[in-house]
């Protein structure tokens, strides 16, 4: 039972499982209304939870993955 509550202590010091708008949005440094126009256009994937919608931790990073770009190499404008 301890290491139980050990690990939960340790998970949310991570942060929660589960982003809504406001939070993911922090996250990714944009607005919600973009994170909200992303998501209708499913560019970031999301979890509905009921009427609710949540962003995992991976669909945050997978889509900063399939996102970034890579630097130019040097000499090149």
């Amino acid at each position: 039972m301890r290491d139980a509550v050990a690990h939960r202590a340790e998970s949310e010091a991570e942060g929660p499982l589960l982003h809504d708008f406001n939070s993911a949005a922090a996250r990714l440094s944009i607005t919600e209304r973009h994170l909200k126009e992303l998501w209708a256009r499913r560019e970031i994937g999301a979890v509905k939870v009921g009427k609710l919608v949540r962003f995992r931790d991976s669909d945050l990073q997978e889509f900063i993955a399939r996102n970034a770009q890579a630097p130019l190499p040097r000499g090149v404008e």
